[in-house]
């Protein structure tokens, strides 16, 4: 089971754990092929140890180190002043015997939209190990825009992962959000068996036991050149089903509790009141100005599938149908009451019909209507996100079909995973207003909150009435494959 340690620290202590090593070697990096043969970059390479800094409250930092075990760290934040901040916290996370463990770093009292130096240093010598940029999370404009990553299907066994997080990077997103398939943790594994339906329908298929998971995850942080990014840049991240552990999996998976406790200690931080909280499962929700990101669950409260093996369409008998399950049904209009827009993510595709892989309506259809008519009673105008596709689209929702105002599912897939043909040209989706396949992507979007001039004076100087959204789908080389402009008015 996960170990835990937690230090208390002051503002002249400096931090030592004789359970910690320096990662020596990575592979990746987010410099270029040519910067990389030289000798000095190399050298700064290896000395790089995988870190994820997390989306947190404006005046704090939480930042996810991985590191060896059996030697020790010191850890502060540089101010521009030449002053440093220790840490107030440290929790030293493992698993079993495993010989990787996770580090999760507080930093409080700190200034919003402040850059800072993260130091690693050796504690017997003070010497300079690894050094990091970051800035806290707030955003510009009063919080009134936001530019954010959205990326899922993250397969380490592809080279072309260091040119796509370097594409993304660059562009300089306050926030990344990573949806699903983050880790391929039920693949290049010895798991075990697992049984799934009955009689006729019951197959086989390959799980991953906790040890594997988080070797998994481990091996995954460590190749990501993302986490040996010279500067880091927020992540707020939900599962899919191969970082759960089952592929296409359901609630069924005998191993959901420790998958959880493994996602939450490489993903998920504290919770600040106001800003970020937990939601079920390894749901959560984040607050970021007046924007309000909601990730949710779906596989741990899930119905099975029906004929999930067999690639046809799985539609489940609504008396056992479930997708995120009505607790968090519940958890989600309860936090949307009082909102006037709010962005909903999960790891597979919500309205699509058009094909036969898995999603919300495929899947689950019953309950996806009750789903929209439970939404209907909350006067919050919603966006949806997802991933898992292995390919990226934009789908225009119809008033009358939906939610009774027009609005958009975003499809984001894969960052770097296997590729097919889209099908479009037999399946043909009619939603869709944009789409792309066959290519390694990313979506990034610029979210803006406006008034109309001609409601200026009806609805007051400070009321923000329109949602902009302006979408770039971008390949690994840098290339624009689409753009697309929305807008939700309130």
């Amino acid at each position: 089971m996960a170990t835990r340690v937690r230090f208390s620290m002051t503002a002249f202590l400096q931090v030592t754990l004789a359970i910690v090593a320096v990662l020596l070697f990575s592979p990746n990096s987010l410099l270029s092929a040519d910067d990389a043969t030289q000798g000095k970059d190399v050298a700064k390479l290896k000395s790089r140890l995988p870190m994820l800094q997390l989306a947190a409250a404006a005046h704090e930092a939480q930042i996810k180190v991985l590191v060896e075990r059996g030697k020790s760290y010191q850890y502060q934040l540089l101010a521009g002043d030449n002053k440093t901040v220790q840490p107030v916290s440290i929790a030293a996370l493992g698993w079993g015997n495993s010989p990787h463990i996770i580090h999760h770093l507080s930093f409080s009292g700190l200034q919003a939209r402040h850059q800072y130096i993260l130091q690693v240093k050796d504690p017997t010598t003070a010497k300079l190990l690894d050094s990091r940029t970051l800035q806290t999370l707030s955003l510009a404009d009063g919080g009134k825009s936001v530019r954010f990553a959205v990326a899922s299907c993250m397969y380490d066994k592809y080279e072309e992962q260091r040119s796509v997080w370097s594409v993304l990077a660059a562009q300089k997103p306050d926030l990344i959000l990573m949806i699903g398939d983050n880790v391929y943790a039920d693949k290049d594994i010895a798991g075990e068996s697992f049984t799934r339906g009955q009689g006729k329908q019951a197959y086989t298929q390959e799980i991953a036991t906790p040890a594997e998971l988080w070797r998994r995850y481990a091996e995954t942080r460590k190749t990501l050149a993302i986490f040996h990014n010279e500067h880091l840049i927020p992540v707020h991240a939900v599962w899919d089903d191969h970082d759960y552990g089952m592929n296409n999996g359901d609630r069924t998976y005998p191993y959901k509790h420790q998958a959880k406790a493994i996602f939450k200690t490489f993903f998920h931080g504290h919770a600040t009141a106001g800003v970020h909280m937990s939601g079920l499962g390894v749901g959560s929700y984040l607050r970021l100005g007046d924007f309000g990101f909601f990730m949710l669950d779906n596989r741990f409260f899930r119905s099975p599938n029906a004929n999930a093996h067999t690639g046809k369409v799985a539609r489940t008998a609504a008396g056992d149908a479930a997708h995120f399950g009505e607790q968090q049904l519940a958890w989600l209009r309860n936090h949307l009451r009082g909102r006037k827009h709010a962005f909903l993510f999960a790891g597979n595709q919500w309205f699509a019909d058009y094909h036969r892989f898995e999603s919300f309506a495929n899947n689950h259809p019953n309950r996806l209507q009750h789903f929209i008519a439970k939404l209907k009673t909350v006067p919050t105008k919603l966006l949806f996100f997802s991933g898992d596709r292995h390919l990226s689209e934009i789908m225009a929702l119809p008033a009358s079909q939906y939610l009774g105002y027009q609005t958009y599912e975003f499809t984001s897939s894969p960052i770097h995973a296997k590729v097919y043909p889209s099908d479009w040209d037999k399946t043909p989706n009619k939603l869709q207003q944009r789409g792309v396949s066959e290519q390694y992507n990313f979506l990034l979007l610029n979210a803006a909150l406006t008034k109309d001039a001609k409601d200026k004076e009806a609805k007051g100087n400070g009321y923000d009435n329109k949602l902009t959204i302006n979408t770039s789908a971008m390949n690994h080389k840098g290339e624009t494959l689409f753009t697309h402009a929305a807008h939700i008015d309130f």
